[in-house]
């Protein structure tokens, strides 16, 4: 969890992103925090490791002392970590920033632009800025947000949820029984499924698998909601049409609904199709 006092300063603008190094002994420590992360998105058929550049940077003081060494300024690998209006932290990704380069920023101040190297981890697509945009206003609190988003909109929404699952301060305890009802109509893909799952079974933004095997593995305990359940998937037969042609094995004669049916059913859920 990003403390808060990282997301504020005293700028005519909020701070975007929010520069952290974990630590085996303690909580992550800040390094610095910007505005912006600018060509951070990457178009399809972009590397994923493409330069880019962070926008109006505060250096914290680790990195203020790597600045410092006007002649021998190595590269510094930290965590690149989004923050919505709240100063949550909403992902975080690996990257390398290049002190030799940093300048002053138009931003003003002494805020300094930095060039990144490359991501050390996988870039987000564009189609995720607009879900970015969304989860930067807060947590969804109403259902069925992720419709709106591409299939590509609908794995980045699932990246946020996830994240969002083991970072919240008041993520639930493990429980087990009730009943609860997924909404079958917009299950038009795979990551519609999971997402629908998640909001099912945790409310808006949830998080319950971001494919069959994550999906298994909450259904294996220790998530928020633990078989024996019951789980009454409504429209059914439109998330089966849906999903006919997808199939994890390509021999297989099961689409992917049916082969999510048969897990649930396996983890000893009740599902009932309407």
């Amino acid at each position: 969890m990003v403390d808060r006092a990282w997301a504020t300063w005293d700028r005519p603008f909020p701070v975007g992103y929010a520069l952290t190094r974990r630590s085996w002994k303690g909580p992550p420590q800040l390094w610095g925090r910007c505005a912006d992360a600018e060509d951070l998105f990457v178009a399809p058929g972009d590397a994923a490791g493409s330069p880019f550049r962070l926008i109006g940077c505060e250096p914290a003081a680790p990195l203020a002392d790597v600045l410092r060494r006007a002649d021998d300024r190595a590269p510094v690998g930290v965590d690149l970590c989004p923050l919505d209006a709240n100063g949550r932290e909403m992902q975080r990704f690996p990257v390398t920033l290049d002190t030799a380069g940093a300048r002053p920023s138009a931003t003003g101040g002494a805020l300094l632009d930095i060039p990144v190297v490359a991501g050390d981890g996988e870039r987000p697509p564009v189609t995720a800025r607009p879900v970015w945009d969304l989860w930067r206003e807060g947590v969804p609190t109403s259902p069925n947000q992720w419709t709106a988003f591409s299939t590509e909109g609908r794995n980045a929404w699932l990246r946020l949820a996830l994240h969002l699952y083991f970072t919240r301060a008041d993520a639930p305890l493990p429980r087990s029984g009730g009943e609860y009802h997924l909404d079958g109509r917009s299950v038009t893909d795979v990551p519609g499924l999971h997402c629908a799952l998640g909001e099912a079974l945790n409310g808006p933004g949830g998080y319950y698998g971001w494919g069959m095997d994550a999906m298994c593995d909450c259904l294996s305990g220790g998530f928020a909601v633990e078989p024996p359940f019951r789980l009454v998937w409504h429209d059914a037969r439109a998330s089966r049409r849906a999903l006919a042609d997808v199939r994890l094995d390509p021999e297989g004669r099961l689409g992917y609904f049916d082969d999510a049916f048969r897990a649930l059913r396996h983890f000893g859920v009740t599902v009932e199709l309407r």
